[in-house]
């Protein structure tokens, strides 16, 4: 096998590949219905211990 052929059969297993993965991808859909909410979670505030140190 000389080197355009086995360049050509690799180009073609790569596109093969990614029209696979977009057909599914497209038979799947989304996974989430909604996109993801922010959710903010309160800051801990660390217990003032005094200033001698």
């Amino acid at each position: 096998m000389n080197t355009a052929a086995r360049i050509t059969a690799f180009a073609v297993a790569l596109a093969a590949t990614f029209a696979v993965t977009y057909g599914v991808g497209q038979a799947v859909g989304p996974v989430a219905d909604s996109p993801a909410q922010h959710v903010e979670h309160p800051v801990e505030q660390k217990p003032d211990h005094g200033t001698g140190h």
